[in-house]
């Protein structure tokens, strides 16, 4: 293990980890994964969904050696608005991407703090600095990167590797039988037959609903695979149930407010900003070089104005409930929302998802369509990559079909608890966001007010910036290459030659 610092140290030990997986060794080599065995099967994938976790896990099956074909209902040059936050986790992976640390130099803005300020009274709760020496130790920093950068970034990536993506292509019917070969049904009327099957087609993917249709094998996961997870996932209070995240988001081109001073003391600012309020929060930060992006989330049920639709090239049509949460807010940020040039709004279920592969059917799901984070918050899209390169990584062991749903249930079991437990420290971290007066939020305020105060600088106890780390630490502090490898490493000597 490479050494890191006693802050570091500390800040592990306080979020029971029992020792810092450091990625040094990651960042020093390319991800080029090992040679397929020479007497390998390639295996025929099948994606449905050229997602950033479709295009991402095409990318790393290619490097495993295998047959690609990604399946999207889009057309190759959509409208891809919108920004994704890039925690360490997740800039990690992307690094080891050919031209992956040039994309985030170009084009990614590098947070250096998350502030919290009142959403009522307008005054600063709490500061998270993102102290230098904790994200040395974790080896990447935390960037925001527009959302349409990173897709064409993947989707050359893969064309230039020999995945073959089919754009504007709809998909009306999955097709699973225990041991037969998954077939997906096109629009067209063509059937397309796999190996292997994989869902990245989103919140309502179709392939989830197949596959959460079977009658699965005794051995699903139960109401205490959820409940140990969630009492992993995170220090924090958990959150009662939340069944659906209304959320709105709009992006505001830079040179449109460039000759306002105080509209761009907003925009340049490198810090992540969450407006906390009843039922409510909103969030707003620097998204590249040329994107400010705003995003609202309530969590107090569906209101009859409330819309699930794609980025749409108009601004922000404000209804009722967006003026009255706009009302309180900073009125520099009304104005600045008022000249966003597309929106964006969603309605997110939350359901609890049992398995996101199926041994028998050879299918199995990711990115959006396997995990319920919540789509507003720092890990929705990491999930996504990490699982791209985990499924990469464990099929570029396999050296015939017999083995394959010995390694579908190693993607299970590396993927779905990392799932639950991110899922449960964001949806904590949504339900804290959005307390109304009373003792919980009192609680809440004086946590964050905790965080200013902790800077790292030697001006307060590390014990202290340990306590307000410790929730951070449990998601950035992971490795989606390592934890193959150390699933590997203790059961991979179960896996039957060929």
């Amino acid at each position: 293990m490479v050494a890191c610092s006693r802050l570091t140290r500390l800040i592990v030990t306080r979020a029971y980890f029992f020792r810092l997986r450091h990625v040094v060794w990651l960042l020093a080599t390319s991800f080029f994964l090992p040679l397929p065995h020479e007497t390998m099967d390639a295996l025929d994938f099948v994606i449905v969904g050229g997602s950033i976790a479709g295009l991402t896990a095409a990318y790393a099956l290619r490097q495993a050696g295998h047959r690609v074909l990604v399946l999207e209902r889009r057309e190759r040059d959509a409208v891809m608005e919108g920004g994704l936050r890039v925690p360490p986790n997740m800039t990690c992976l992307l690094k080891t991407l050919p031209q992956g640390p040039e994309l985030l130099e170009a084009y990614g803005w590098r947070c250096s703090a998350i502030t919290f300020i009142n959403c009522e009274s307008q005054q600063t709760i709490g500061r998270l600095q993102l102290i230098e020496e904790v994200m040395t130790d974790l080896g990447c920093y935390y960037y925001m990167v527009p959302y349409e950068k990173l897709y064409n970034f993947l989707r050359d990536l893969c064309e230039s590797s020999g995945a073959q993506i089919r754009f504007q292509t709809d998909i009306v019917a999955i097709q699973l039988g225990r041991n037969a070969k998954p077939t997906v049904v096109t629009s067209t009327g063509e059937s397309i037959k796999a190996d292997i099957l994989v869902g990245a087609d989103g919140r309502a993917s179709i392939v989830r609903d197949a596959l959460l249709g079977l009658n699965l094998d005794a051995d699903s996961a139960d109401e205490s695979d959820f409940d140990d997870c969630r009492s992993e996932g995170s220090t924090l209070s958990l959150p009662p149930d939340l069944h659906e995240i209304v959320g709105g988001t709009c992006c505001i081109n830079i040179s449109a407010v460039q000759d306002q001073a105080d509209l761009m003391e907003i925009a340049n600012s490198t810090e992540f900003t969450y407006w906390p309020g009843t039922d409510l929060f909103v969030s707003g930060h620097r998204c590249g070089p040329d994107l400010f992006v705003v995003s609202i989330v309530w969590t107090n049920g569906l209101h009859t104005e409330d819309t699930d639709s794609d980025w749409r090239p108009e601004p922000l049509i404000l209804n009722d409930r967006d003026a009255e949460s706009f009302r309180l807010q900073d009125a520099r940020l009304k104005r600045l929302v008022s000249y966003a040039t597309t929106c964006h709004r969603t309605i997110q279920q939350i359901p609890k998802i049992p398995r996101v592969t199926d041994p028998n059917t050879r299918v199995i799901i990711i990115g959006d369509a396997a995990h319920s984070t919540p789509i507003h918050c720092s890990h929705n899209s990491s999930l996504a990559v990490e699982d791209g390169f985990a499924l990469g990584r464990i099929f570029s062991r396999i050296k015939c079909k017999t083995q394959i749903p010995f390694f579908l249930s190693a993607f299970h079991q590396i993927r779905h608890k990392r799932g639950l437990a991110v899922e449960a420290a964001e949806l904590a971290g949504i339900a804290a966001s959005t307390f109304g007066p009373g003792p919980a939020r009192d609680a809440r305020d004086k946590q964050l007010a905790l965080m200013s105060s902790a800077n790292g600088n030697g001006e307060v106890e590390d014990e202290v910036v340990a306590a307000v780390w410790a929730d951070y630490l449990m998601q950035f502090n992971y490795n989606a290459i390592e934890a193959v490898e150390d699933w590997w490493l203790t059961w991979g000597k179960l896996n039957k030659d060929c």
